[in-house]
């Protein structure tokens, strides 16, 4: 998810301009397109997204916004899961749904 995540911000991102408030709204709107599209498969879909809060908080502006946008497009992620692992170290933490280890 991470790496989506930056390609969407990115997408004609040029380096002197700064984030405006539509960044969020679009980052939303493409991560509830996603869920729309794997509503119709059938399956198990794994996902795969990194925590980056937990981090300190970068120093530029860009990096900032992609812990922002990446918290909130794995919080909707997690909302619309039936199943949520949290693997730390190799761990699997069972959060959400009746996967168990």
């Amino acid at each position: 998810m991470g790496t989506w995540i930056s390609n969407i911000m990115l997408e004609g991102h040029k380096p002197e301009s700064a984030w405006g408030a539509g960044a969020e709204a679009a980052c939303i709107q493409r991560v509830c397109g996603l869920i729309e599209a794997l509503k119709g498969i059938e399956g198990v879909i794994v996902i795969v997204a990194d925590e980056v809060g937990w981090d300190l908080p970068p120093v530029y502006e860009l990096g900032r916004m992609f812990m922002q946008l990446n918290g909130l497009a794995n919080q909707i992620l997690a909302e619309a899961s039936t199943d949520l692992v949290f693997v730390a170290s190799g761990t699997p933490v069972f959060v959400k749904g009746g996967m168990s280890a």
